[in-house]
């Protein structure tokens, strides 16, 4: 019976380095700021801090945002380490407007998911409510001093053209 006893806690001691092994194995990625919105074309400049065990920063090497289109197209933008522990910074564009789905590479630890992202159109692009004031201001200033120089030319040729008053 002594020995079935020494073989089970010897089992379960074998089982058991497997389990610390794991436990711990995982980290968080914490944005310091997130715009309100973001718009295709923008390149956005963002800090983040990656924790282990949601507490302690940790230096993971490589990582990066990865951005996903409706489509299923990936594009991945490296982040630099920001000089304190587990600090990163990253500049990210969405090439256009649509959902987005966004994620963070933590290293060796599995990737964060962030959620999903609505991207604007660029209020610069063709198309927008913006792009349209560009020229229509300045033509629309053209038109009225053209219009003021039509007037002055056209009281000058009748100044000219009327006989002078005789006084009486």
């Amino acid at each position: 019976m002594v020995r079935y006893r020494i073989a089970l806690v010897g089992m379960l001691a074998v089982l058991a380095i497997p389990l610390a092994a794991s436990a711990g194995g995982w980290a968080i990625a914490s944005f310091d700021e997130v715009p309100g919105g973001f718009q295709a074309g923008v390149t956005y400049d963002l800090e983040y801090t990656i924790l282990q065990h949601g507490v302690s920063p940790v230096d993971v090497g490589n990582s990066q945002v990865r951005i996903l289109d409706a489509d299923g197209t990936v594009s991945a933008f490296d982040a630099a380490a920001a000089g304190e522990t587990g600090r990163y910074s990253v500049s990210i564009t969405f090439p256009e407007s649509g959902t987005w789905q966004w994620e963070v590479t933590l290293g060796d630890f599995a990737s964060q998911p962030m959620g999903t992202v609505e991207v604007t159109p660029a209020m610069n692009a063709p198309g927008t409510s913006g792009s349209w004031l560009r020229w229509l201001l300045p033509l629309a200033l053209v038109l009225v001093i053209g219009l003021v120089a039509i007037q002055v030319a056209d009281l000058a040729r009748t100044r000219r053209a009327s006989p002078p008053l005789r006084a009486k």
